[in-house]
């Protein structure tokens, strides 16, 4: 599926555990920069959380930069921990009113037509 800048494929694992690939789209991507200075592997680890603004001010309160919030879409809230908080890690912290089967079928394409190309 494309997101603005990025392409990306979510993978499911059971007992709740997903992988999600992400490749830049198109030259104006943020991807581009993280790729030239860190080259392919993890972008982000992210965890699902019920209140992220509450979450947010304790770590905040605890000394962690918090280098993006987004909390307008009660849909889809998040914030990013810096990776120089984070032993190198872009960690990200979101929170979604809906359920995990609303969220597969709001922003994950069907399999089979994104290998067929449709999507």
């Amino acid at each position: 599926e494309e997101a603005g800048s990025f392409r990306w494929v979510q993978l499911t694992y059971p007992h709740g555990g997903k992988l999600e690939l992400i490749e830049p789209a198109g030259e104006d991507s943020f991807l581009h920069e993280f790729l030239e200075r860190r080259g392919e592997g993890v972008h982000h680890i992210t965890f699902m959380v019920q209140n992220i603004e509450e979450l947010v001010q304790h770590l905040k309160a605890a000394g962690y930069r918090i280098v993006s919030e987004n909390y307008q879409n009660p849909e889809w809230k998040e914030a990013f921990i810096s990776p120089r908080s984070a032993h190198g890690t872009v960690v990200q912290f979101a929170e979604s009113c809906l359920s995990e089967a609303e969220q597969d079928r709001v922003w994950h394409p069907d399999l089979e037509a994104l290998l067929r190309g449709e999507v």
